[in-house]
């Protein structure tokens, strides 16, 4: 009988300390969670894709997210941090999407860090992409359209033969200034990129003009470059 009750109770005393054993292990999982989830780092999403357009002086970016429902703010730094554009995004459906953010800055090349942030401040991996910025530089670098030939087309009318625009889809129109010879009024005549020959009436016989050309600065940019001003003299008039 005593036997029995060493083992009874031997038994008892071994389920205890395996019940306090999983007691323990069980609080300090639940702890070291709780310690890890205090200061761990959330997974907020990164910038899916990065694509900007040139402008004069600015760059229009386009930050593709995705439906991660944390994503509150996205900031788009340059000059190694110094300098950064942020935005807010209130989103009312999750769901993949495009934020556009209009950056300006000097003219330069530059290497922009686009990272996202959720409600707390944390913040995604980063994405980064590499732009030049255009500016006065590019803009005195361009070069008015070509002049082949002016002739004088009668008494009254010049004609200027433009180099045939071929390649450079940029260029989007040529402006000619001139003095009228009858009213004696600064009269502009636009010229199409298209465009081959100009006629211009009532010219001045050996009057100067003068002409610039207007570029986009990319081809999906509304924004644009206007030349310098060159020169030309008129033809006399035909005899």
């Amino acid at each position: 009988m005593i036997i029995k009750n060493i083992k009874s109770f031997t038994n008892t005393a071994l389920l205890a300390v395996l019940v306090m054993c999983c007691f323990s292990c069980s609080t300090d999982l639940y702890d070291t969670y709780d310690e890890y989830s205090e200061g761990e780092i959330a997974n907020v999403g990164k910038a899916e894709g990065i694509y900007a357009v040139q402008g004069n002086g600015r760059l229009s970016f386009v930050v593709a997210i995705n439906a991660d429902p944390k994503i509150k703010k996205g900031f788009i730094t340059w000059n190694v941090g110094e300098d950064q554009e942020s935005f807010e995004i209130d989103r009312t459906v999750f769901q993949n999407e495009n934020i556009e953010v209009e950056v300006v800055a000097e003219e330069g090349l530059y290497e922009f860090e686009v990272y996202l942030e959720d409600a707390s401040g944390n913040k995604s991996i980063s994405t980064y992409y590499i732009a030049t910025i255009l500016g006065e530089e590019y803009r005195a670098s361009l070069a008015n359209r070509t002049v082949v030939s002016v002739d004088a087309n009668s008494d009254t009318e010049a004609l200027i033969t433009w180099e045939e625009n071929v390649n450079n889809e940029l260029l989007v129109k040529t402006e000619i200034t001139y003095t009228d010879s009858q009213d004696l009024t600064e009269k502009t005549i636009v010229v199409d990129a298209s465009e081959t020959e100009t006629i211009v009436p009532n010219f001045q016989t050996e009057g100067t003009f003068s002409y610039v050309s207007t570029y986009k600065a990319s081809a999906e940019s509304s924004d644009v470059f206007v030349t310098d001003a060159t020169e030309g003299t008129f033809s006399v008039n035909i005899d």
